[in-house]
């Protein structure tokens, strides 16, 4: 049985590795931004972004504080290099200039054929209906190229209203209330599961 389930978790990576391959080009483009690989030329500009308190402050804690220069070439070298590729850029569509960053933490073992979802976007592009857009645009992608994935899920504080309403916006569904699961900047809050099931894409007709 445990070498059936490692070979599930097997099978996804490799499609995984064969859609999320390192490319030159957008996976995605959309109105309002596009979303492609990461490229060394982005250090810079993703430190200015992500070197925000109020972009991390409903992150998870691996996300630096204060983000340097060298935390951003650290970031993008780790994508560039892996295998699959996981992470990518939000970046405008005119000028490629990178405005936040989205991408998938994929399941293992038996919740293989899930992944959660993250995002973040710098704040001077908040209010602007580039996340939303964004969020609906990848998981169309996702669903489009990875047949293998039934589940896509993201677990938001409960004190993150913006992003609350971005998932509600993008079709997710409240699925439940981890209470008290979060411990961020001295305070215990409530995780928010949403997800947006394979039979949910499928039935707004893809």
């Amino acid at each position: 049985m445990a070498t059936t389930q490692t070979s599930e978790t097997e099978d996804v990576k490799q499609e995984l590795g064969t859609k999320l391959s390192s490319q030159s080009d957008p996976i995605v483009v959309l109105e309002k931004s596009i979303i492609r690989p990461y490229h060394p030329s982005d250090a810079e500009e993703l430190a200015r972004i992500a070197n925000n308190p109020a972009v991390g402050r409903y992150l998870r804690n691996r996300f630096p504080s204060p983000y340097t220069v060298d935390d951003a070439n650290f970031w993008i070298n780790f994508n560039i290099n892996a295998s699959p590729v996981y992470n990518f850029c939000i970046a405008h569509p005119e000028s490629n200039k990178i405005m936040g960053s989205i991408g998938l933490i994929p399941g293992e073992d038996v919740f293989s054929r899930s992944a959660e979802l993250g995002y973040w976007l710098g704040e001077e592009y908040w209010g602007k209906g580039i996340i939303t857009e964004a969020v609906k645009g990848f998981v169309d992608w996702a669903y489009s190229n990875l047949p293998q994935m039934e589940r896509l899920h993201a677990d938001i504080f409960e004190d993150n209203k913006a992003s609350i309403a971005v998932v509600k916006r993008a079709g997710f569904l409240f699925e439940g209330r981890l209470r008290k699961a979060v411990y961020k900047n001295g305070k215990q809050m409530d995780a928010l599961v949403h997800s947006f099931i394979r039979e949910d894409w499928d039935a707004k007709g893809k």
